[in-house]
């Protein structure tokens, strides 16, 4: 009679255990996600912000906007869509007005945007510093005239955002630059790897350029919202917690199933031997997953036809490519020069030079494109080359898995 509350008392302590590491958390995973105490998901949000400047490399005319306002939702535990209107938009030259801006259908001085998707993620995850990562698919996402200028803007940009770990009512976003550079320019996935978000700008059809966008922005969302980020450091610290409460049951669960009746142990030979099973399953899964992955993979090493030809690439400032995704996960394309003796480690001497990348984004296995676009150094290497013999780079991150990569070479000819 003494044996089965023992029993009892020891599977408490392990579902006490479980509770208290988050779920979605394993071993050096950091927890980064909107907590909506109370509501459910999507949340809708509006945004009030200040003054805007926007500044694009190469050009002396900079946009000035008086103000912006906006409105979107929390669609999921990482993802928000919103759109922006801001006002008050002029062309400005030092202290001198040229033109007033606005985008087709807005009223003057208005420029609008279309939709634009984000996700939450970690600008610096050792500082506990988080951010919105605005389309970070890319692609347009605004246009506009200054008199008979037309502009256009694409690419991904990060917001700092705070506060964080704390249920609010209103949130602060800030788009900092540095000239034409939008800073930061990085941010980490949750694996630690870093990624680029460098937004870019399209003046009269001359060229895409970088980006310096500046505003404070604040976000008032229709429910309070959390931000929570729990760094791996944070997580690996719990784990540990839980882990000597464990081994401080762990005799007293051992003496329990001493005592137990030959049918729960049958009982749990069973269920020991169904998980195996799954596992087995699981594993399966896994592996077909991740050699579809990397024939894939392989085969976008890379470029076929008249599109992959250097005039073609110039022509359309980069080409598009047909992936076949696996299972859900980022894809990142890059095209590289790597001089003789150089790596593409970033601390190496002499550095090699990125000629041109992509980057998509797939919600679940099936087949999709990537834009991949010359970077300015490319166009400038291309337009006098007749050959060029370029390493090209593919890495894929699964959302369930680590990051498959392959490297190779890329013949271009004009």
């Amino acid at each position: 009679m003494k044996s089965r509350p023992a029993v009892l008392a020891a599977s408490a302590v392990l579902v006490l255990v479980a509770l208290l590491v988050p779920g979605s958390a394993s071993a050096a995973s950091p927890v980064l996600e909107f907590v909506t105490p109370g509501s459910s998901l999507p949340v809708s949000f509006t945004t009030e912000g200040g003054p805007v400047v926007a500044e694009l490399a190469g050009f002396e005319t900079v946009v000035h906007c008086t103000g912006s306002t906006g409105q979107g939702k929390i669609t999921g535990p990482h993802s928000t869509v919103s759109e922006y209107a801001f006002t008050g938009c002029v062309a400005q030259n030092g202290s001198t007005v040229e033109a007033k801006c606005n985008s087709e259908g807005a009223n003057t001085e208005e420029i609008r945007t279309e939709p634009i998707a984000a996700e939450l993620v970690y600008l610096d995850q050792a500082k506990r510093e988080v951010g919105i990562a605005l389309n970070p698919g890319g692609g347009i996402y605004m246009s506009f005239e200054c008199g008979s200028q037309t502009t256009q803007a694409r690419g991904a940009f990060l917001s700092s955002v705070d506060p964080i770990n704390n249920a609010a009512s209103s949130f602060t976003a800030t788009l900092a630059e540095s000239g034409a550079m939008q800073t930061p320019d990085e941010y980490e996935d949750t694996t630690g790897e870093l990624f680029k978000a460098i937004p870019e700008g399209n003046r009269d059809g001359k060229g895409w350029v970088t980006t310096g966008v500046s505003s404070t922005i604040a976000v008032h969302p229709s429910v309070p919202v959390e931000i929570r980020a729990i760094t791996a450091v944070e997580v690996e610290a719990k784990q540990r917690e839980a882990e000597a409460r464990q081994s401080e049951q762990r005799q007293h669960e051992e003496e329990a199933a001493a005592a137990a009746t030959a049918k729960r142990h049958q009982e749990d030979v069973a269920a020991a031997n169904k998980n195996e099973a799954a596992a087995a399953a699981d594993k399966k899964r896994e592996e077909a997953a991740t050699a579809a992955a990397e024939s894939a993979i392989r085969g976008a090493l890379t470029a076929s036809g008249k599109a992959a030809k250097i005039g073609a690439l110039l022509k359309h400032g980069g080409l598009t490519l047909t992936f076949s995704a696996s299972e859900p996960g980022t894809l990142v394309i890059q095209w590289w020069q790597v001089p003789p003796g150089a790596h593409l480690a970033k601390s190496a001497k002499p550095k090699p030079v990125l000629i041109a990348q992509g980057k998509a984004v797939f919600s679940g296995a099936g087949v999709g494109k990537v834009e991949i676009s010359l970077t300015r150094k490319g166009r400038h290497l291309l337009r006098h080359a007749t050959k060029l013999k370029l390493t090209s780079r593919v890495r894929f991150t699964p959302t369930a898995h680590a990051t498959i990569s392959a490297t190779g070479v890329l013949a271009l000819r004009r």
